[in-house]
């Protein structure tokens, strides 16, 4: 009697259909292991890059100048902003082609392309244009503006303003030199990205030895 040795084509089957279950278990995880590194990496590139333009806005407006500009024969400070809005004069420039260092610098928050998102921008005009007046200022095409921060939530700026006896002071939605006659103490910025419910805080000082 011949006693033959081997697999039945049934157990074949079922050999390959367990490896195919197998095999799409292990890419399917490595897929996944994949997909959550390159998560995380644009994650880190983000706050990365969230550090790294907060620090050069901080640097900026700590060196912010008490500029005086003349309107209508009234001689006032170059400085107004608002919760979505900020225009100063600082003495260090962010554009590397500025070589006068002075420049006016514009932020702006606007809508992203989500509704519920937001979008800070950022334009900055050299030394000769601040000197020629303030009226060009508000003539700023925003496709000069460039994008710092993208689908951002509720960036807001705020103000620090010292009471009149030196003792007390408060955060305030604007400020405007020419009614104030004065630079804010400080300068704050908040807001959260886009995957993140916590907010960003970040105090700026205007240095007094620059603001003069």
């Amino acid at each position: 009697m011949l006693n033959y040795k081997g697999f039945t084509l049934i157990e074949l089957l079922i050999t390959i259909t367990i490896l195919s279950i197998m095999m799409a278990i292990v890419f399917g995880g490595l897929r996944v292991g994949v997909k959550a590194w390159e998560k995380g990496e644009k994650k880190i590139n983000s706050r990365q890059r969230v550090r790294v333009v907060l620090d050069l806005i901080s640097q900026q407006l700590k060196s912010t100048r008490r500029y005086y500009v003349k309107e209508e024969g009234e001689k006032y400070i170059l400085f107004t902003g608002d919760n979505k809005s900020l225009k100063f004069v600082s003495n260090l420039s962010l554009v590397p082609d500025n070589i006068s260092g002075l420049a006016y610098a514009n932020y702006l928050v606007k809508k992203g392309s989500d509704e519920k998102k937001e979008d800070l921008i950022f334009y900055e005009q050299g030394g000769p244009l601040i000197n020629a007046g303030n009226e060009k200022f508000d003539t700023i095409d925003e496709e000069s503006f460039i994008n710092l921060f993208s689908e951002i939530r509720n960036l807001e700026f705020e103000y620090l303003k010292q009471s009149d006896d030196n003792e007390n002071y408060e955060w305030q939605q604007s400020w405007d030199a020419q009614e104030e006659r004065s630079l804010p103490k400080a300068i704050k910025i908040e807001f959260k990205e886009a995957d993140q419910e916590n907010c960003i805080t970040v105090i700026i000082p205007i240095l007094l030895e620059t603001a003069k």
